[in-house]
């Protein structure tokens, strides 16, 4: 996917739909573009680090359990400052975030992270054609 032209605005300075249309597809594209970029440069620091001496290990049983402690600490105080901030349900928010997290996790389980296509497929599927591109962000 790539921006070949700019598809011409409506007029009073709207985006046309077909503009829309590239739009969508350009972000989902892009938003791959990102991911594999972002992991390219993981793998070109822990490899510096390496080439610098720096030891890499991998979290033992213990670590993996103090992690997870405090994630769940962490969820508590979260909890505790959007209440105190006046925000109604917020354990029903976080555990529609982690449900989110958890979806996108399994989705992306068997794509190739290095394959920005197969990325950006699973992107505009899962969320740019599921937006109603004739209205959306027109008002």
């Amino acid at each position: 996917m790539r921006l070949l032209g700019n598809p011409p605005l409506k007029m009073g300075g709207l985006p046309s739909e077909a503009s829309r249309n590239v739009l969508f597809d350009q972000m989902a594209y892009y938003l791959a573009q990102h991911r594999v970029e972002f992991d390219k440069d993981v793998e070109k620091a822990v490899s510096a680090a390496k080439e610098g001496g720096m030891e890499i290990f991998e979290p033992n049983q213990a670590l993996t359990e103090a992690l997870a402690e405090f994630v769940t600490a962490d969820e508590a105080v979260l909890i505790e400052n959007a209440k105190s901030r006046g925000i109604e349900n917020p354990e029903a928010l976080l555990a529609d975030y982690k449900r989110i997290v958890d979806r996108w996790a399994a989705l992306l389980a068997d794509v190739d992270h290095g394959d920005t296509d197969a990325l950006a497929a699973l992107a505009k599927a899962e969320i740019y054609d599921k937006l109603d591109r004739a209205n959306y962000g027109m008002n």
